[in-house]
């Protein structure tokens, strides 16, 4: 019976070698000529200039800039947040200088080519021989149909937690860090969850996990947002500290969005302790970095109700009438 299994297993792989064979004899183009096949699919190739993880921004986008970096870059890859926690190793995946190649229909935006990415099957590195980008991805594919399902459940969890499907986030969550322990994406997701299902507690001992487990300062970003369950059960300082974290972090990412947001944070949590000095200081340095109307609005009203609790009506009314 073994053999049987092993003969069906290579007759298997070289199925998929054959398969391979055809995917990776597509066409290779370099990031200059990409604005020639808008709307085709085709394999891109170039080297990394600049990323970007918008972490905050609505999607969380994460940007590959190839050959030059933005705002001038030849072309963009573009992964959103919700495909992220597929890259395990996005750093060292998507690390400037490297040449890498990506899969995929090519659209524009403003003018410029990009491709969006769901999967690391899609990038490959460009130096890697066409064997080896078989043998790879053979084994990938055989991996895959041994264990599909427990391949996608971080995958799932993410998915289930946008639709806010929260009870089969938390089942596909539970299922991914069985199966990935060692993944802050795992973790991370969770974690998101337990948040959403008011189970604060939960969340927290997750995204503590999580954090020991991150390798790069966007993650922490996201991840830090732990200051929101230790606000939920009033434990402010720990709350306070957390928001800190997250503050420098967004500085540290050049995130404007995600600065504000923290700032605001810090501002309610000095609100909620009665220092309302403090309060007003970080709301008005969120309210300098905040671009989107509907931030902007809430801002103003934090602001109203500080002012209402020193009981300062004049300044109350000025601020709810910007709203």
């Amino acid at each position: 019976m073994k053999k049987v299994t092993y003969i069906m297993l290579l007759v298997l792989i070289e199925l998929i070698f054959v398969f391979t064979s055809k995917v990776f004899a597509q066409e290779q183009i370099n990031a200059s000529q990409a604005v020639n096949f808008i709307g085709q699919t085709k394999t891109v190739c170039g080297v990394i200039a600049s990323t970007k993880y918008a972490s905050y921004s609505k999607g969380q986008p994460t940007f590959i800039n190839l050959d030059k970096p933005y705002p001038n870059q030849v072309f963009t890859i573009l992964i959103w947040g919700i495909d992220r926690a597929k890259f395990y190793n996005a750093d060292r995946i998507f690390s400037v200088g490297k040449r890498i190649c990506a899969t995929g229909l090519i659209s524009s935006y403003r003018g410029k080519p990009e491709m969006t990415v769901r999967g690391p099957s899609q990038i490959k590195e460009w130096f890697l021989g066409v064997f080896m980008k078989k043998y790879f991805l053979a084994l990938v594919l055989v991996f895959c149909l041994v264990s599909v399902a427990n391949a996608n459940e971080i995958e799932k969890c993410f998915n289930y937690l946008k639709s806010q499907n929260y009870q089969l986030a938390k089942q596909a969550g539970q299922n991914a860090v069985r199966t990935y322990p060692q993944s802050a994406g795992a973790h991370e997701c969770l974690g998101m969850t337990y948040t959403s299902l008011g189970d604060f507690n939960l969340s927290i001992k997750e995204l503590k996990i999580a954090e020991k487990l991150a390798n790069n300062k966007a993650d922490l970003g996201i991840i830090y947002s732990i200051g929101g369950d230790y606000n939920n059960l009033g434990d402010l300082n720990n709350a306070l500290l957390y928001y800190d974290r997250q503050l420098e972090i967004t500085r540290d990412l050049s995130d404007k969005e995600g600065e504000s947001s923290a700032l605001t944070n810090i501002g309610e949590i000095y609100r909620k302790q009665g220092n309302y000095d403090k309060a007003l200081e970080y709301y008005n340095k969120s309210l300098q970095l905040a671009s989107d109307p509907i931030t902007i609005a809430t801002i103003y009203n934090n602001i109203a109700g500080v002012y209402s609790a020193k009981g300062d009506n004049n300044k109350t009314v000025e601020y709810l009438k910007k709203l």
